[in-house]
């Protein structure tokens, strides 16, 4: 390899996005361990609860944003205003329905259930709003291919959320929510800033809406599915072994969302071009683009595989011995994480060539698998946190290997051409 191309790899765009994204990773992960070795199992389980709630708020864009990141990918100048000023618009609309659902909750908390505490409530909603405006505009800049500006921007809300949580130590439980909450509003407010052609105008066409959703619906089906996942265990953990063992589940939580960033920024990286190249009937090229994503995500794997079995558990004596002993969820939840990782690639070329209903497959198997053995670990009487991060592995790679089947199927059979 030549020094030019050498140069052209470490410097470009994609890379520079990638870099940046491991450097918001460790700043996300400084964060983490600031909350888990300042707060307890509780309070960290009201985080967790928190976390689920803003997960919920995103459920009803209903693949709006799918739709649009989706068509906006195309690059139609005039047809993208369009859909920037729709997206804000139901953005808005939604916003004031969840504004209606705080105020209920304020002046009737008396209906909430006791081990869920309203601040845990009312945070989780602002962030989950907050959380749908920063996503959409991400999207647009990454479908620009301004990835140095997206970047700049994550890294700015970051430091913000990274700075706050400094002082957790001492005013407790409501300054973590707000370092989480800031970091989609910095995210907002600093691409409404800086990007002017994003800022919306009061546009409410139901035409561009339906087709939005119709187009976003399958992925965003897809992902409602994945996020249920996450919902169903952590309801279930404080359902029947209660908030703190929730605690104690966070530090897989936290091992997931680490374990998913990178994978998470190739695929933003990736996902425009192979659009484009199937568009385009540039076959030969989305193919390279498949076999360059799947090769980044095998060594990302094997790497952090051999980190996590060599040094997990001197990391978590050194940096946070309460959950030292607690790495063998973490082991557990490894196999899993492996075969959803993997399903990417198979995403990338599923939604290009918008063959929804595989896409769809392997989170909705997961799913079913997954809350099939959960309850039947309850009426066992099994459940634990060891079991149920063994059933949660179980159900990813089942899923994996169905989808290869069905994929390997369609393949012989020409059944993903372009249309």
């Amino acid at each position: 390899m030549g020094k030019a191309k050498i140069w052209h790899l470490l410097f470009s765009n994609s890379s520079s996005y990638v870099a940046g994204n491991i450097v918001i990773s460790a700043l996300a992960f400084l964060r983490n361990i600031i909350f888990m070795r300042a707060m307890g199992f509780d309070d960290l389980g009201q985080i967790a609860l928190m976390q689920s709630i803003t997960t919920g708020v995103i459920f009803f864009q209903f693949g709006l944003i799918n739709g649009a990141y989706r068509i906006y990918t195309s690059g139609n100048i005039e047809y993208n205003r369009k859909i920037n000023d729709n997206v804000f618009t139901f953005l808005f609309m939604l916003s004031g329905l969840f504004i209606i659902c705080i105020l209920f909750i304020v002046n009737f908390n008396n209906l909430i259930v006791k081990s869920i505490n309203i601040q845990t409530i009312n945070f989780g909603l602002v962030a989950g709003l907050a959380t749908l405006f920063s996503t959409w505009m991400n999207n647009t800049l990454i479908s620009e291919g301004r990835l140095k500006l997206t970047n700049f921007v994550n890294l700015s809300a970051i430091i913000i959320s990274v700075l706050i949580s400094f002082y957790v130590d001492s005013m407790g439980l409501s300054l973590a929510f707000l370092a989480l909450l800031i970091q989609p509003l910095a995210i907002s407010i600093l691409i409404l800033t800086i990007n002017k052609k994003i800022r919306p105008k009061i546009s409410l066409d139901k035409a561009i809406i339906r087709h939005l959703i119709f187009l976003g619906f399958p992925p965003f089906f897809a992902g409602l599915l994945t996020l249920l996942n996450l919902q169903i265990e952590r309801w279930f953990i404080v359902g029947y072994l209660g908030v703190e063992d929730l605690g104690r589940y966070s530090i897989v939580i936290f091992f997931t969302t680490l374990f998913s960033l990178i994978p998470a920024s190739l695929l933003n990286i990736f996902y425009p071009k192979a659009v484009l190249s199937y568009e385009k009937d540039e076959k030969l090229r989305f193919i390279s683009i498949l076999k360059k994503h799947a090769k980044l995500l095998f060594i990302y794997i094997s790497l952090i595989i051999l980190m996590t079995i060599f040094g997990l558990k001197f990391a978590l004596e050194i940096f946070l011995p309460k959950f030292s002993g607690q790495e063998q969820l973490v082991y557990l939840a490894l196999p899993g994480l492996v075969a959803l990782t993997f399903f990417d690639t198979a995403s990338l070329l599923l939604y290009s060539a918008k063959k929804m209903g595989l896409l769809i497959l392997y989170p909705l198997n997961a799913f079913l698998i997954f809350l099939t053995l959960t309850i039947i670990m309850v009426r066992l009487e099994i459940f634990t946190l060891n079991n149920l991060v063994i059933l949660k592995s179980i159900s990813h790679i089942l899923s994996l290997s169905i989808v290869i089947i069905f994929a390997i199927y369609f393949f012989k059979n020409n059944s993903i051409n372009h249309k």
